[in-house]
């Protein structure tokens, strides 16, 4: 074949293909009349999802060092070992942007292949790749009087909302932190002991010479999202209309009951859990004075001031904290820390992982006695000048300091410590697997 026939023939085919495809773009535009008269020019819903997969395969590679930025965002750690942790974050962050750029290859491509096809809705959230901001004709805005998809202030499960998102073509996302704050007042009978409970968030406890109880819980949602990925194959949203969302957060809330000798209040969640979506109930109580307490925690801290009768702390992640109280404390935590300032009352306090501070004000008297156990963590104990009491230290891994004199009367193994100080008195006992003993004076 003579090839001055072929180029002339290759030429008109490729000049006939560009007329077909500009005819087809062309005839995917649309033409609006904006509210304030002016004419905008935007692509349908073929030409927009042509556009959009086309931006995915050629810009998917983005995903790369987002991910390796994201890795270093993550990592908060410092020094020699902060560098390793580093590069640790940033060779994983690069693999995942790998696997997520051919993700986003492949989808491109999915939604230009089936682009003359309805539904138009992007099949990845976020449409598009990172750093890429979609131009106005591919992804127009909708209008400002289409009504805001959020939570109000006056009509539903939250009186204070922020960075609400909303996409018209894939889902609606509410993000953001949202509150509401429930209150409630009971008498008190002047016998029962008040037991709380409670699964994520802080409690906090003080006294007052009414004879009944005040609670005021403050319940937080917080909805994650915009700077991780949710697609649809790797995290769906949380809700799919605000209704939802509303419903959801109103399951969050506590109950009183009456048991024998002994007034409940424990926080209610919601059976099912929902993947990036945090619920935090805050507890403010005020207690009569001499009312015996037992509260609970697992996530969050304990604070307790000014009470007069036996108390009883528990907690699982969180420090416990308890302010001029003259009754008997236990306080016991698996991570975090014990703060005794001020008691009057004997204490027995136990960590797991953390410390244990004890602030004495007054001096010992016979009937108290102090015993702390930690296991990876320290103890501190402060107590006046001129006090005296009875004392059995015990450290494997750790040193022992002491600013009152000691006389030694026995020292049964390496690490233990026992004797009297002054005329003795009350027993203190101090107890650390991986932590320092100190003795200080006020």
């Amino acid at each position: 074949m003579n090839k001055r026939l072929i180029y002339p023939g290759f030429w008109l085919i490729l000049a006939f293909s560009l007329l077909i495809f500009v005819s087809g773009c062309f005839s995917c535009l649309r033409r609006e009349k904006a509210r304030d008269g002016t004419e905008k020019i935007s692509l349908k819903g073929t030409g927009r999802q042509m556009a959009r997969g086309g931006v995915n395969m050629a810009l998917c590679w983005l995903e790369l060092p987002h991910e390796m930025e994201e890795g270093i965002q993550e990592n908060n750690s410092h020094g020699p070992f902060g560098l390793v942790s580093n590069a640790f974050h940033i060779a994983f962050g690069a693999l995942r942007g790998a696997v997520w750029s051919v993700e986003r290859c492949a989808g491109g491509a999915v939604e230009i292949a089936f682009s003359p096809f309805p539904p138009y809705d992007p099949i990845m959230h976020p449409a598009y790749p990172p750093y890429v901001k979609p131009e106005k004709i591919i992804e127009p805005k909708e209008d400002d009087s289409r009504i805001e998809k959020g939570l109000s202030s006056e009509d539903s499960c939250s009186t204070e909302t922020s960075g609400l998102d909303y996409e018209e073509d894939s889902f609606i996302g509410i993000q953001g932190t949202h509150k509401k704050t429930m209150t409630r007042s009971i008498p008190w009978n002047g016998e029962d002991q008040i037991c709380l409970s409670n699964m994520n968030g802080d409690i906090r406890i003080s006294s007052w010479e009414n004879p009944e109880i005040s609670i005021c819980a403050e319940k937080i949602m917080t909805v994650k999202g915009g700077k991780g990925h949710w697609q649809a194959w790797r995290s769906p949203p949380p809700f799919s209309s605000t209704e939802e969302a509303e419903e959801y957060f109103s399951k969050l809330t506590f109950k009183m009951t009456q048991d024998a000798n002994c007034l409940r209040i424990e926080t209610i969640h919601p059976r099912q859990n929902k993947k990036n979506v945090n619920l935090v109930m805050n507890f403010d109580v005020h207690v009569p004075r001499t009312a015996p307490l037992k509260i609970t925690n697992t996530n969050g801290g304990i604070y307790v001031e000014g009470t007069e009768s036996p108390i009883n702390l528990s907690n699982t992640n969180g420090r416990i904290e308890c302010h001029e109280s003259s009754g008997d404390i236990k306080a016991k935590t698996c991570n975090g820390h014990i703060l005794c300032a001020g008691a009057a009352g004997s204490i027995h306090a136990a960590s797991v992982n953390g410390s244990i501070t004890i602030e004495g004000s007054e001096d010992l008297s016979s009937s108290e006695a102090v015993e702390c156990e930690s296991v990876n963590g320290g103890i501190t104990i402060s107590l006046p000048e001129g006090s005296c009491f009875d004392l059995e230290a015990q450290t494997v891994n750790g040193g022992f300091q002491s600013d009152f004199p000691l006389e030694i009367k026995k020292m049964p193994f390496i690490g233990t410590i026992k004797s009297s100080v002054g005329q003795g008195g009350p027993r203190i006992k101090l107890e650390s697997v991986n932590g320092s003993i100190k003795i200080n004076k006020i």
